[in-house]
């Protein structure tokens, strides 16, 4: 029989008639019915059809009545009806719709509503960001060896006139869609299989000259007249998604489904909860409107920073709540439902969406002081308290019993596991604390409620504890599901996977999701917030409605819809056979999720369309009280606990006022008390935890201050004492032994390391703590640069322990698949081959994941999973458990048990430049026992090497030792990039052992080859290396023989001074100073005892302490000087000029860099010189040096591009402060083509200007275009306190002391060649290269025209010169200036001045062997002990 419904609506002219009934019946018209009313004077629509409003529909007569829509969530309104007369008018007109409205179910059971009206069948396809053409056209399947096609949604709907629903128009790719266009304007497609889908009104005219088999034979299928598409999407943008392309845009009507009213509202309120007090049902509604109209005329920017809208359906879910646990304070409710305390950790504004929030749930007295103070630790709790649990009188049935704090009583029943009731209840070594159980009861609350759960909170807070207790409590436990997920998961992942059967057919399989809402099962899904976009968005019809459609066209309905079908006539039986099952009503979804701080992408999961899809529930930091009661549980020793918890808080403290001090979570802490049975192991426990040494200086210096505060002592023993002993059956590192397990198979003995290994003390230690960790039950991560050692000393003990391993080696590309299962085509079928994970996890063998930071974090996250939970669910649907039990997972289900002696070992390196990988110790080190693998000490490293090289002499061992140690001490300055480690220096002595003619240069070139073409570090490498005698510059030859000479020790040291420090006079302020060097002097200088104590007081000023200071600059700096007085000046480019910075600094250790000098930000004073440094095309203009004079203050700015010389003195005293003042200013004030004047460079003695010839200021100052070459200076005359410039005729000379400038031309009859290099070699002498000689300019005392000798030739041998800088010895006598010119890394020509002050010639000699100390053996008028020094 058919069922009529007549609902008349409050508006004239609206009714509406629904049918329902079974499959038989509406097969069959119903026999003539007749109804009317005076009142609305509206027509009675024949039997078959539906009027609304003056708009009839007829009723379909359903071929598979299964696909028609059952269950409707919304009421028949006046907004509803009115939106489905809307949709019958476009019905009838043949035009398709799309539902445009925020997100939210609405959209869907409206269009849900409208076909179960008219009876249509449906045809559901979610869309996402996976969906392919293959998912909505045809899909290719292999059937007994053949290739055929299947029809997707899009062909079955057009073929049997059913409504294609398309949800999530927003989340597929742009350019997806677009192969429907044709479908839905001219109603054809092509398809993959060659059948071509025809417009009905084309083939009923082609069926007038062709019988229906030629049709069928051309390939051409006939759309139905009653096909129609309904899309489902978000308008974009103000929400996140894919905009709609204009050509699929156009051929769709649009309806804007709105909210309902906010009286109707309140209406369905009070009907869903009549125990709400009227006042707490308006502020319900209130909260909605207020946060509605806050928002509005906001801008989009402020929008963003808004909260997203609660929608209807978060409302009444709100409503269910208050209804159900009355007691509970309303906020209570809503922060389970609208999650805006999750949402604010989200955004980054300042605080302000915070403080917008607080301000509307403090107009409507919704009190959340943990939400508007953001307190780390929850200070409010569930007034409801879990009073017990029961098994009910239905199958898979709990009743839920909860008391509240006044005495009252609420008792639901909800949906439990499969296990046994006597096995229900939490972990006896749960320790449950009160945070925790306020939790879990409001987690039982929400699933009497039939809601999916998600926990948020920070990593290892106990998110997954929560998750276990309360599917423990329930009876869920023996087969629950954890998936781990990742950012390559899709919806595919969760729901069906494609599997190759033994016959080679292609099919799906069952997955998670799918499984366990069959057999009524809780899933765990761990990390939701890693899913890409649109993942869970496209499972909201099953986090929702509870109803999903799969990809191989199974439906599962929902219990409440399946039971009506089974009334209305159906049997399972049938059910099954057309793909229908069953959602169990005691399935459950619980999510778990980090909070914002740990979540890349927080916003992007918990707002939009997933808000509603859960009851959040946020696990905050426990309580001081609690959290001591829970490591008291981890580890009896009261002192071990009260340390651990004052480090906690300590670290928390200092977060808070620097990030960068890292705070530990609850798995870290209590780890660290379990790993620490007494104080004596805290200091080590605590180190292996926090890898201090992995933290940036300043963090790593405030932890050991805070752990030195504690105070934690480290009272470990020196690993010098270690050895290796080995019986049988035992292995011995010191006091820490292990078992030697016995090999169960036969074949794992290939598996067992073997290698070369040459123990020292610190590898030894490092083996202990392994063996230790390996000893018991934990997994170990080994962090370290490479070369360090980290595979080596894996290696070893496991070859000692005789332990198989298992090895996998992570990359870029390395995928969660790659890591379990590896798919493989084997005789026509795809077939899951173990990958070394699954294997070792089987067979109990060590497994080994090298690289592990070069993998992407969600792939390696995974491993939780196979770590903490035990429980790994593999690609191809077998899972990893920690045991088989017999009412858990089987054999026969693909369950696959964990040996006991199962072992994970993670290799990684630090995490930064250069390495670039991931931060895998951030992400997942509070998993692992962490050990932190450095390089070896200078004497571990030399026993390695001793081993390596033995004929090698150990002098040359101990030199590269010392070599790379200091390189390795430029790493950890930031001046060399690369970390040079043990591994280089190994292959360096290999390389001695076995061609040791080839040398020690040769050697070490095959490793730092790879410098060459960088200028930077080659200098420095090259430097430190010729420090220690090795000249890695020189050019090593194919056989080059190269020995270290043998150390010539220092003579006794000689007492020079001797000084005494007397008493400070007070009355003159000065102190007094005695000095005998040998005659007995006294000096006197100002004396500040406050100042040099402060300074003083403490330090150690023998020692380096690494401080780094940033001074801010206003521009480009593009040269440095520094002068004796510890001031730093910088020559800088503002807005394209120069200018100059001087930061002063008291002494080495405390420079006092916030006085004001040269810049104050206050008053940004900044001495412009007014040099231009661009050009003009606004090009950076080179030209312009910094130099500081030697013994004194003064800095000089040169031109070598413009003639202008600056002499400023950068602290001259103004007023209170500090500022530099220009003392003098060379510069042209005429540019003439045929002579250069400066009157302020040079003048004669009466005062007139000098003409210059064109030759050097020429081309200083560019004027000419046939100037000479470009003007050069001398860098070593600054220290000699002067300013040398020279080109190829002339030399300028300025002394700094007597503020003269001083010139000498050279001419071709004086010199016969052009300049080629000047070099200072002290207050009176010059030394200048030409192309054909060498010569010496000295300036007799008052005299400014110097004296220029040309140096011979003695002993045959030409002459030659280098860069080096000049030093002078000291002349033999104050009469007569005489004395070898000697360069800074040895003697290359000595010589002597012959005759008096005015006149005289320079005789050089060369020397007569190359042994250092030894003196010349002629013209020695000064003695051999001046020429030998």
């Amino acid at each position: 029989k058919l069922q009529f419904l007549y609902l008349i609506g409050g508006r004239a002219g609206i009714m509406l008639r629904a049918f329902r009934g079974t499959a038989a019946a509406v097969r069959r018209r119903a026999p003539a019915a007749a109804w009317a009313t005076r009142r609305w004077g509206v027509r009675v629509p024949e039997e078959g059809e539906v009027e609304l409003g003056g708009v009839r529909c007829r009723v379909a007569t359903p071929a598979d009545p299964e696909l028609v829509p059952i269950h409707s969530y919304l009421p028949d309104d006046q907004e509803t009806l009115g939106q489905l007369r809307w949709m019958m008018q476009k019905w009838n007109l043949g035009q398709d719709m799309y539902l445009l409205g925020p997100p939210g179910p609405k959209r869907r059971w409206l269009a849900f509503k409208f076909c179960h009206s008219l009876m249509k069948e449906v045809e559901y396809l979610a869309l996402s960001r996976d969906t392919t053409e293959a998912d909505i056209k045809q899909r290719r399947e292999i059937r007994d060896g053949s290739l055929t096609f299947v029809d997707q949604p899009a062909v079955r709907a057009a073929v049997h006139g059913r409504v294609l629903l398309l949800d999530g128009v927003e989340r597929v790719e742009r350019n997806v869609l677009p192969i429907i266009n044709n479908l839905l304007e001219n109603r054809e497609m092509s398809l993959e299989d060659g059948r071509f889908l025809t417009n009905p009104a084309r083939y009923a005219e082609l069926q007038k000259e062709h019988s229906e088999d030629e049709l069928r034979a051309m390939g051409l299928i006939p759309v139905s007249p009653h096909f129609r598409v309904i899309s489902l999407g978000l308008p974009v943008p103000r929400y996140e998604g894919v905009p709609l392309d204009p050509p699929l845009r156009s051929r769709f009507q649009c309806l804007d489904v709105t909210s309902t009213s906010l009286g109707m509202m309140l209406a369905k309120v009070k009907a869903t909860a009549p125990r709400l007090k009227e006042v707490d049902a308006e502020t319900l509604v209130g909260f909605l409107s207020g946060k509605l109209a806050a928002e509005e005329g906001g801008t989009d920017q402020d929008r963003e920073q808004h909260f997203p809208d609660v929608l209807e359906e978060d409302l009444m879910r709100w409503a269910a709540s208050a209804n159900a646990f009355p007691e509970d304070p309303l906020v209570e409710s809503l922060r389970r439902v609208y999650p805006y305390h999750i949402m604010a950790d989200s955004k980054v504004d300042g605080g302000a969406s915070r403080k917008f929030m607080t301000s509307v749930l403090t107009r409507y007295s919704l009190h959340d002081p943990d939400f508007s103070e953001n307190s780390p630790v929850r200070r409010t709790q569930s007034v409801y308290s879990l009073a017990g649990i029961a098994p009910d009188a239905a199958p898979r049935q709990a009743l839920l019993s909860f008391a509240s704090g006044k005495g009252t009583t609420e008792a639901y029943p909800c949906g439990c596991g499969e296990a046994d009731p006597d096995n229900w209840g939490a972990p006896e070594d749960l320790l449950q604390t009160p945070t925790f159980k306020s939790d879990l009861a409001n987690m039982m609350k929400d699933h009497c409620l039939g809601r999916h759960l998600c926990i948020v909170g920070p990593r290892g807070c106990g998110k997954s504890a929560l998750a276990s207790a309360f599917a423990r409590m329930l009876g869920y436990s023996d087969k629950l599901s954890v998936v781990h997920c990742h950012w390559d998961m899709s919806s595919r992942d969760l729901l069906q996977r494609r599997v190759t059967e033994e016959n080679g057919n292609t099919t799906w399989q069952a997955a998670v999701l799918t499984d366990a809402a069959v057999h009524g099962r809780v899933v765990v899904l761990d990390g939701v917030d890693k899913f890409p976009p649109g993942v869970l968005a496209s499972l909201g019809r099953l986090f929702v409605d509870g109803e999903v459609t799969l990809y191989d066209g199974t439906i599962l309905r929902c219990s409440e819809d399946y039971q009506t079908l089974l009334e209305d006539g159906f049997t399972r039986e049938e059910l099954t056979a057309k793909g229908v099952l069953e959602v169990h009503p005691a399935f459950r979804i619980i999510a778990l999720a980090h909070t914002a701080a740990d979540s890349e992408d927080a916003k992007s999961w918990v707002e939009g369309e997933v808000q509603h899809f859960f009851a959040f529930h946020k696990v905050t930091t426990p309580h001081v009280h609690e959290l001591h009661a829970l490591l008291k549980h981890a580890n009896p020793h009261q002192a071990v606990a009260d340390k651990i918890l004052k480090l906690h808080t300590s670290l928390a403290a200092a977060h808070e006022g620097d990030s960068a001090v890292p705070v530990m979570s609850l798995r870290q802490l209590l780890r660290l008390a379990k790993g620490s049975p007494d104080l004596s192991y805290l200091h080590a426990a605590v180190s292996d935890v926090l890898l201090v040494d992995l933290m940036p200086q300043f963090a790593a210096d405030r932890v050991n201050a805070i752990i030195e505060s504690i105070p934690i002592e480290d009272t470990r023993t020196g690993a010098s004492e270690l050895t290796v002993q080995k019986t049988e059956g035992t292995l011995s590192i010191g006091a820490t032994k292990a078992n030697i397990l016995p090999l169960r198979n036969p074949e794992d003995a290939a598996l067992i390391p073997s290698i070369v290994f040459h123990d020292n003390p610190e590898h030894l230690e490092s083996l202990r703590k392994l063996l230790h960790d390996l000893n018991g039950t934990d997994h170990v991560l080994m962090i370290g640069k490479q070369g360090v050692g980290k595979n080596r000393l894996v290696d070893r003990l496991l070859q000692l322990l005789e332990r198989p391993r298992q090895y996998v080696q992570l990359h870029r590309d390395s995928t969660v698949a790659s890591l379990t299962v590896r798919p493989e085509v084997v005789e026509g079928k795809l077939v899951w081959e173990d990958a070394p994970l699954v294997k070792a996890a089987r067979s109990g063998h060590i497994l080994v994941v090298d690289e592990i930071d070069k993998a992407p974090l969600e792939v390696v996250g995974v491993l939780k999973g196979l770590i903490e939970d035990r429980d790994l669910l593999l690609s191809d649907g077998r899972r990893v458990v920690d045991k088989l039990k017999p009412d858990g997972w089987s054999e026969a289900e693909g369950a696959i048990e964990i040996h006991p002696d199962f072992r994970l070992i993670a290799l990684a390196n630090v995490p930064g430049f250069p390495f670039l990988g991931n931060d895998f110790f951030a992400a997942c080190g509070d998993l692992f026992r962490c050990h932190l693998i450095d390089n070896p000490t200078k004497a571990s490293a030399l026993e390695v090497l001793q081993q390596y090289g033995p004929s090698v002499p150990v002098h040359v061992l101990n030199t590269m030792v010392d070599a790379f140690d200091e390189l390795q001490q430029h790493v950890a300055e930031g001046l060399l990039a690369y970390p040079y480690s043990l591994r280089e220096l190994v292959a360096v002595v290999k390389h001695l052992e076995a061609f040791p003619d080839d040398g020690l240069v040769t050697a070490l070139k095959n490793v730092f080859n790879f410098d060459t073409y960088d200028a930077h570090s080659k200098e420095l490498i090259e430097g430190v290396f010729e420090s220690h005698g090795i000249p890695l510059s020189g050019k090593a030859r194919q056989v080059h023989q190269l020995a270290l000479v043998p150390a010539i020790p220092l003579p006794p040291p000689e007492v020079l001074l001797k000084y005494a420090l007397g008493a400070a006079e007070s009355a003159r302020g000065r102190v007094v100073v005695t000095v005998s060097a040998p005659d007995v002097k006294t000096y006197q200088w100002p004396h500040s005892p406050a100042v040099d104590a402060r300074v003083m007081e403490g330090r150690d000023e023998g020692r380096f302490d690494e401080r780094l200071y940033s001074l801010p600059v206003p521009g480009v700096v593009r040269a440095l000087a520094a002068t004796p007085d510890n001031a730093l000046h910088a020559l800088v480019e503002v807005d394209g000029t120069a200018a100059l910075m001087t930061w002063h600094g008291k002494n080495l250790y405390a420079p006092v860099f916030n006085r004001p000098c040269s810049l104050d930000h206050g008053n940004s004073r900044l001495l412009k010189l007014d040099l231009p440094l661009r050009d003009e095309r606004d090009s950076p203009a080179a030209g312009y040096t910094l130099h500081a004079f030697g013994g004194s203050n003064t800095v000089a700015v040169v031109g070598t591009a413009s003639p202008v010389v600056l002499l400023v003195d950068p602290k001259q005293r103004t007023g209170a402060y500090y500022a530099p003042q220009i003392l003098r200013r060379y510069a042209p004030q005429t540019s003439s083509p045929d002579e250069f004047s400066l009157p302020q460079l040079l003048e004669d003695g009466g005062g007139a200007a000098k003409p210059w010839k064109r030759g050097l200021f020429a081309a200083f100052s560019g004027s000419a275009s046939n100037a000479a070459a470009p003007v050069r200076q001398d860098t070593s005359a600054y220290r000699h306190g002067r300013i040398v410039l020279y080109d190829e005729e002339e030399v300028v000379v300025y002394d700094h002391a007597t503020t003269a400038w001083l010139t000498f031309a050279l001419e071709g009859a004086e010199l016969g060649a052009s300049i080629r290099a000047v070099r200072t070699l002290s207050k009176e002498a010059l030394l200048i290269t030409t192309e054909t000689g060498v010569f010496i300019a000295q300036f007799a005392p008052g005299n400014a025209v110097p004296t220029i000798a040309e140096l011979t030739q003695t002993e045959g041998g030409a002459l030659e010169l280098d860069n080096a800088d000049w030093a002078q010895e000291a002349p033999c006598s104050a009469e007569y200036p005489r004395g070898g010119f000697v360069p800074s890394h040895g003697a290359l020509i000595w010589g002597e001045v012959q005759g008096d002050g005015d006149a005289g010639t320079v005789v050089a000699r060369r020397r007569p062997d190359g042994v250092p100390g030894r003196p010349l053996t002629a013209g020695q008028e000064c003695g051999a002990a001046g020429w030998g020094k």
